[in-house]
């Protein structure tokens, strides 16, 4: 048994309290030895056990209804018939199914996934339902799907393991407002998860909403979280960070080869110290190309593993094609392969929202500095008096210099964060009062002329868009010089910045993308970015480089982008397709198609690599005023929980109860009587 409200336990040593009560009452008579009085007490010896049971009942009772007071304010829970007893039953249930490529993780060695398990245990906690209506959603399609029994869950195609990442505000507003449109009653929602940040998303400003829409449902909504946090064996992951079709020249000829950078991880938590972590550990990765399978090992060291320019031989014939590499058999199969494309060239584009035209020169050279051959550059621009229909279709990296975006312009912007692009904000030539995801432009400052006042003094140098190289050397950022900045405000991290406590860098909140704050400008007025403009290309680059990681490119997109990005043609699928597949979901599933022409190869998205899982706390403070139950899954388990403070309630009554019967027969004008024959 467990307790959501824990602290309330700290009353229990008030069970002593009708103990001490009862003593201090027996104190208070002063016992006189009177020999008169002797025989008279011998002839009451017979009733003397009758009177100390009756005074033990009495005492049992009255503990009994503290402790069914302090137990039930504790908000016990439980499984099997006694949770079925001590819930409430609600009209409308919701089954919320989270659909990741982290739910196809095994719960234990040799037995079903977590998305199985949970479905399984759900079907079962909701098998003596009376509720009049049983619906499901799931991550993929967020459609509606009523069901006429619990144990159709367990045949419901929907219910199967998918590479597209989950979003489950999303999918709550799909419940409450189901709720809301049928006015339904009493409800619950039984959510299938195991609490990963990517599918989650706890900096999302729905969570808000959502918790302001349950609450204010006069019928009361409860939220079952069945979260499999933990694992039981060892998970590793891969990724293919580059494939690409190169051409060299020497003495020997000409030669064609692939190129290709993989990145192999453990599970962002290692089961046992060791297994992944601090020692290290050597995986074979096979390389499959064209049905020609080759081996290599990658060595992991701290959870971590990679292997850079590996180089294959292709054909010179062999322009396009595509491939994957695959892991040994672990804890999860779906993260186990990856594929790729090589030949069809990679596509990054930015978009540039520009107040001075002089920091579009500069913004522009930026954008446009080559960082691979196999990549081809765009860069559009727009000034900010002609945005308007803000077009960021195809865009990576949004580079706005001026006055925050609004109305339409934001609802676009946001939009572009949600699909994972990289937006960096640039000040105004003068301060404007606009205000975008809750930040804004603070009064321009002017930092005094000198080395350490006008260079930051610190930066994240481990990460983010100011990280050092992949060799180690950190970048030039000491060697800037800012004369003039525009400090944003707001929920921001700071990532660079002076020692009189000025920002140079910082970033915003948010549930996908990144969203950048730079508070000078890349002219000589302001900073010197424009002269020592390594730390800008670095910046504007990394950020499209993340931005492609995100989304995906034009050979490479996240399971479930998509659908917009098909031809009218449509696609033919060139990997295999697993039988239980279904049509319409092909395109959330791993894989390789032909759209038009374009090879087009499909992975589960970045997030679900790194991601780790929150624990109950941080799912809790998600929607505070809400009632929530939080059942953590493992393999030991067998059964879901309900809350039973009603039968401890029941408890306490019936031992108020019988307390009250016995004072009735003490007071009885009949058992006055028979002492008094007695006496």
């Amino acid at each position: 048994m467990s307790f959501l409200q824990s602290w309330i336990l700290l009353g229990l040593p008030f069970l002593g309290l009708p103990v001490v009560i009862h003593l201090i009452h027996k104190r208070r008579h002063r016992v006189v030895e009177w020999g008169a009085m002797m025989f008279l007490l011998q002839g009451a010896q017979m009733s003397r056990g009758m009177q100390r049971l009756r005074h033990f009942l009495l005492l049992l009772f009255r503990t009994l209804a503290v402790a069914g007071l302090i137990i039930g304010l504790g908000r016990p829970l439980a499984g099997g018939w006694l949770g079925g007893m001590g819930g409430g039953r609600p009209d409308t249930v919701f089954v919320l199914l989270d659909r990741s490529a982290s739910m196809n993780e095994l719960v234990h060695a040799g037995g079903a996934t977590k998305l199985a398990t949970g479905v399984s245990r759900i079907a079962e906690a909701l098998e003596n339902s009376e509720a009049s209506r049983l619906v499901c959603v799931d991550s993929v399609s967020l459609e509606i799907t009523e069901l006429g029994e619990a144990s159709d869950l367990l045949s419901l195609p929907l219910a199967q393991e998918t590479a597209a990442i989950a979003d489950l505000p999303a999918m709550l507003e799909v419940a409450t407002e189901y709720l809301q449109r049928n006015q339904a009653g009493r409800a619950e929602i039984w959510i299938c998860s195991d609490g990963q940040s990517s599918d989650w998303r706890p900096e999302d400003g729905r969570w808000k909403l959502l918790q302001e829409a349950i609450v204010a449902m006069p019928a009361g909504v409860r939220v079952n979280v069945l979260n499999f946090t933990e694992s039981e064996g060892e998970d590793y992951s891969i990724r293919v960070e580059r494939a690409e079709r190169v051409t060299t020249r020497d003495a020997n000829g000409v030669r064609t080869e692939l190129v290709l950078d993989l990145r192999l991880r453990a599970a962002p938590e290692p089961i046992e110290e060791g297994a992944s972590g601090s020692t290290p550990v050597s995986l074979p990765v096979a390389i499959d190309l064209g049905g020609a399978r080759s081996i290599v090992q990658i060595e992991l060291a701290n959870g971590e593993g990679e292997l850079k320019g590996h180089r294959m031989p292709l054909d010179k014939a062999n322009g396009e094609g595509w491939g994957f590499v695959e892991l040994p058999t672990d804890a999860n199969a779906a993260d186990n392969r990856f594929y790729f494309t090589f030949g069809t060239g990679d596509i990054q584009e930015t978009l540039i929202v520009w107040e001075d035209s002089s920091v579009r020169d500069v913004l522009r050279f930026a954008a446009e500095a080559p960082s691979s051959e196999s990549t081809e550059y765009i860069v559009r621009d727009h000034p900010i008096t002609e945005t308007g229909d803000l077009d960021l279709v195809g865009a990576s990296l949004l580079l706005w210099q001026g006055a925050l975006p609004q109305d339409a312009d934001a609802l676009a912007v946001e939009h572009f964060l949600e699909r994972g692009g990289n937006v960096i904000f640039l000040p105004p030539a003068e301060g404007a009062q606009h205000v975008f995801e809750g930040c804004s432009w603070g009064s321009p400052v002017e930092l005094e002329e000198g080395e350490e006042s006008s260079s930051p003094t610190s930066w994240r140098s481990e990460d983010d868009l100011l990280r050092n190289g992949e060799d180690g050397t950190p970048l030039t950022v000491k060697e800037l010089r800012v004369r003039q900045l525009t400090p944003a405000q707001g929920d921001l991290t700071r990532l660079a910045g002076f020692a009189s406590g000025e920002t140079l860098l910082s970033r915003a909140p948010t549930s996908r993308g990144g969203l950048y704050f730079l508070s000078t400008l890349p002219s000589p007025a302001f900073s010197n970015l424009a002269i020592q403009g390594v730390v800008l290309v670095a910046m504007v680059q990394r950020g499209l480089e993340a931005a492609a990681l995100a989304q995906g490119s034009r050979g490479q997109q996240n399971a479930g982008n998509l659908d917009p990005l098909l031809s009218a043609a449509g696609y033919e699928m060139q990997s295999e397709v697993q039988e239980e597949w279904l049509l319409s979901e092909q395109l959330f599933h791993s894989g390789v198609i032909q759209s038009g022409e374009n090879l087009i190869a499909i992975n589960r998205a970045l997030d679900e690599d790194r991601s780790r899982g929150l624990d109950e706390g941080s799912l809790a403070e998600l929607m505070p005023e809400v009632e929530m139950s939080l059942v953590t899954g493992s393999a030991k388990e067998t059964g879901l929980v309900e809350e039973i403070w009603r039968i401890f309630l029941m408890l306490m009554l019936l031992a108020l109860l019988g307390e009250a019967l016995l004072c009735i027969t003490e007071s009885s004008p009949a058992l006055h009587a028979k002492k008094g024959a007695e006496a």
